[in-house]
């Protein structure tokens, strides 16, 4: 079975790294339900007490729901303005 590894941005909607960490906690807890593994993550700071995020996940690449499922989690989770894919890759 193939796997792809799937990296998004995620843009919190306020200033501050603590929300940036509860932002990741959330979607760690929400996506266990999901065919989908949390590899890593990075939180950099951008501007002006503005963070992203950088998220790694690891998808199974024959469920073509569990992309779609993943990112409205993502779009969904609490304090997160915008997500945008920078990088996928077949393992």
């Amino acid at each position: 079975m193939a796997l792809i590894n799937i990296i998004y941005k995620i843009m919190p909607s306020e200033p501050g790294e603590e929300l940036a960490s509860k932002i990741v906690s959330s979607i760690r807890d929400r996506v266990k339900s999901l065919n989908a593994t949390l590899r890593d993550y990075k939180i950099e700071p951008l501007a002006f007490g503005l963070y992203t995020i950088k998220v790694l996940f690891t998808v199974p690449e024959e469920d073509d729901n569990v992309i779609d499922s993943l990112e409205d989690i993502l779009r969904n989770t609490s304090g997160v303005s915008s997500i945008e894919v920078v990088g996928m890759t077949r393992l």
